[in-house]
């Protein structure tokens, strides 16, 4: 959303434009779109793009995101409270649309969430985030960060070249990263969907220009 007239319902968690160019605007309607129940800004003082949202089966929502804000909203706790450059932001949000259940930043020191691979218009806001029986918070993104956070064990815990795909696990309030990796080679790439298995294993979609891309 460009400005302050997207039509926030009173009582959601967030009812004003955060300022900047652009915030996340989010509605739920009833099944036949006849009526809305909720509807909210989500955003800080510079600019946010919406990725990708998922529903749970408690009818709470999860939204992948990148901000510039250095005061977009997060709640107590979370994994991640400063912004460095522009971040991803990983939202968990109640199902009645009153309050955050989790929101973090997660990036390093460069540019998170931003896809260097594109070519057309919405490509550079992509990647997917998906939600496990547990409740857990499982993303794709991209970074150009050499310090993005990774996980003890994690497949690839360095940046392979100018941009990675990252695919991580965040608990439901977002106030632990479970698991975090990079996937990468020398060139650019990224990961842009995700499943998961009956066995709990991860799938993930992506591209990549890397001739030396980590294969089995």
């Amino acid at each position: 959303n460009f400005g302050p007239t997207y039509p926030a319902t009173v009582g959601a968690f967030q009812t004003a434009f955060g300022g900047g160019g652009t915030d996340v605007s989010l509605s739920k309607y009833t099944p036949d779109g006849s009526a809305q129940i909720w509807a909210a800004y989500l955003g800080g003082n510079a600019g946010e793009n919406p990725h990708s949202l998922i529903a749970n089966s408690l009818g709470e929502l999860m939204v992948l995101a990148s901000t510039s804000s250095n005061d977009f909203p997060i709640t107590d706790g979370a994994f991640d409270e400063t912004l460095a450059d522009q971040d991803i932001a990983i939202v968990h949000i109640s199902a009645d649309g009153t309050y955050l259940i989790g929101s973090t930043l997660l990036g390093g020191s460069g540019s998170d969430g931003t896809n260097a691979m594109y070519a057309n218009y919405g490509e550079p806001y992509r990647g997917e985030i998906f939600t496990d029986a547990l409740g857990n918070i499982l993303a794709t993104s991209f970074t150009s960060s050499s310090d993005f956070p990774v996980t003890d064990g994690a497949i690839q815990t360095a940046l392979g070249g100018g941009q990675d795909g990252v695919v991580f696990k965040l608990n439901p309030t977002c106030s632990e990263l479970l698991a975090s990796t990079y996937i990468g080679g020398s060139g650019d790439d990224n990961a842009m969907g995700i499943r998961i298995a009956a066995n709990g294993e991860f799938f993930v979609t992506g591209a990549t220009a890397s001739s030396d891309f980590p294969m089995p």
